[in-house]
């Protein structure tokens, strides 16, 4: 049964990136969605070095830590493990060949039909799933009230 990381297991991961990263400048310009999707699948200790310092680390579901960079997060699992990432709506940039501002149909013009569409109309979300034979992994794609609220990319569980 997996356990939500202790908080030494978060410390740890903080300062292993933190440590990783030291010599890097604080104006370290944000990576691109490619380089950070390039990052799945890889070590915590390979992505501290390429992303610089978080901004914060909380647990997500049992097993797993989020760290957050502001405008996009990594999911880790097995305190080292890179297995997703995340874009929030204040990703400015392109992710998965999509915008955060683009519509629903927008979404599905430039990546076709999804292959998992799950709806909730008791709480007005939508989830589109694709997967990326590439990368080998999923690009699930989240709506609130038709509008994009967060793209994940992770490893097919």
């Amino acid at each position: 049964m997996s356990k939500t990381p202790p908080p030494l297991t978060m410390l740890a991961i903080c300062c292993s990136l933190c440590f990783a990263t030291a010599a890097k400048c604080a104006d370290q310009s944000t990576p691109t969605a490619d380089a950070i999707i390039a990052l799945v699948g890889g070590s915590l200790s390979n992505a501290g070095s390429k992303t610089g310092p978080p901004s914060q680390a909380y647990p997500g579901d049992p097993g797993q830590v989020c760290v957050d960079y502001g405008t996009y997060a990594l999911l880790i699992e097995n305190q080292t493990d890179v297995t997703g990432c995340f874009f929030w709506p204040n990703w400015k940039a392109e992710a998965c060949g999509v915008m955060l501002t683009d519509s629903r149909d927008d979404m599905v013009k430039k990546l076709g039909n999804p292959k998992v569409d799950q709806i909730s109309h008791a709480n007005n979300t939508e989830i589109m799933e694709y997967f990326n034979g590439a990368t080998k992994t999923v690009t699930q794609i989240k709506f609130k009230d038709g509008k994009c609220t967060r793209i994940l990319v992770k490893k097919p569980s």
